[in-house]
């Protein structure tokens, strides 16, 4: 009677497996989404109700275009909006394969984004899926703009790219991005006080991005964002346009195949309070005039690289690697009140000056212990440390 029911249950599953073969899997919709494959264009305050928005455009009843699924195979964008000044949000939206072969690269409206704006004021994009793009969203000179708990996934030049944006008025926060190789998560680019808030940023090249140029100057907020696996950088602040008053804070960045934070091209920077482990060097500093300081480094390489003048590496706890701080040519650099811990390598010290000419360092008030050696300075011929 057992053998019986093995047999038959045997039979059953053979049955069922060969109908599974035959019939397509299901795969139940989202309820409410309706599903387009033409691009939604939005021009001017009068655009939206043709486009398929609901609503007035004021603050209190804002045009509103909701749950759409679009496909932008060979289209440059999946949702334009340009030149408006009413209220609008963008609420729970997906726009995939947004690539075109006539895309041109050098214009940023013609180069593939899943949603484009150029020239708008009071926008909100909430809840929304950007999945393989060219760019998840692309914002172009445009004000009191709020991007906030989306996913963006593989998109294949960046998941945010804001441009020429200057009012200090941009906000991403509390998004997701699986960036992949070769891309970034958050590029900005010529812009004034953009905030990037409590983010999550898994792989790509660079997590983060400032660019400065232009009418731009700087003066970005990047915090409280974790930032994991980045084969460069997880922040790079500058390019080939010094930018100003950045502020790094409070952000853990963990398995960066170079520096954590690079501070290349800025300077009054501040990189405070983060949490940074698992990368070649935790902070690379290039570029004169900023603030490292108050920072958690561990098993990083290198701790923080000072490689120009006048900064101050200040307040860190520093742990386990090669060089806790390392100063390489350059003057009036002051290394204050840091905690530098396990340096024990062979070959490995706490805080190392050199190789190069390093003028008027101020080393004070640093606990180094458990190192290889607890403070080194090159002594190759013509090597001088005055001041210190």
């Amino acid at each position: 009677m057992v053998e019986r029911g093995r047999k038959a249950f045997r039979i059953l599953f053979i049955v069922l497996l060969g109908v599974a073969m035959v019939v397509p899997p299901f795969f139940p919709s989202s309820t409410g989404t309706t599903f387009e494959f033409d691009p939604i264009v939005v021009e001017g305050n009068g655009g939206f109700a043709a486009a398929g928005f609901t609503g007035s455009g004021t603050a209190e009843d804002p045009y509103v275009l909701r749950d759409i699924s679009l496909n932008a195979s060979l289209e440059l964008h999946g949702i334009r909006v340009s030149n408006t000044t009413v209220h609008f949000r963008i609420e729970g939206c997906t726009v995939h394969d947004s690539f075109s072969p006539d895309r041109d690269p050098l214009n940023i409206s013609a180069s593939g984004s899943g949603i484009l704006l150029i020239n708008v004021t009071n926008a909100v994009i909430e809840d929304y899926l950007g999945d393989y793009n060219v760019r998840g969203v692309t914002v172009v000179s445009s004000s009191n703009v709020f991007i906030n708990n989306s996913r963006f996934n593989n998109n294949i030049e960046a998941g945010v790219h804001l441009v020429d944006c200057l009012d200090g008025s941009v906000k991403v926060t509390n998004c997701t991005f699986t960036v992949g190789t070769g891309d970034d998560g958050v590029l900005i680019e010529r812009c004034n006080g953009v905030e990037v808030s409590d983010n999550l940023i898994q792989g790509g090249e660079n997590g983060i991005v400032v660019r400065a140029g232009g009418l731009a100057t700087g003066g970005h907020l990047l915090s409280g964002n974790e930032l994991t696996g980045q084969s460069l950088n997880g922040v790079l602040l500058g390019s080939s346009t010094l930018t100003e008053d950045d502020k790094v804070l409070n952000n853990t960045i963990r398995g960066s195949g170079a520096p954590g934070i690079r501070i290349s091209f800025a300077t009054s920077a501040e990189a405070s309070g983060n949490e940074i482990s698992g990368c070649s060097q935790g902070v690379i500093v290039d570029w004169s005039g900023n603030r490292v300081s108050g920072n958690h480094l561990s098993n990083n390489t290198q701790g923080v690289l000072v490689r120009a003048d006048g900064n101050l590496i200040s307040g860190n706890a520093i742990e386990d690697g090669n060089l806790g701080v390392w100063v390489q040519a350059s003057q009036g650099n002051r290394v204050l009140n840091n905690t530098i811990l396990r340096m024990d390598e062979a070959s490995a010290a706490g805080i190392y000056l050199g190789i190069g000419e390093v003028i008027d360092a101020r080393i004070e008030g640093n606990r180094v212990s458990s190192c290889y050696e607890g403070i080194r300075a090159a002594t190759n011929p013509g090597r001088r440390y005055p001041g210190f």
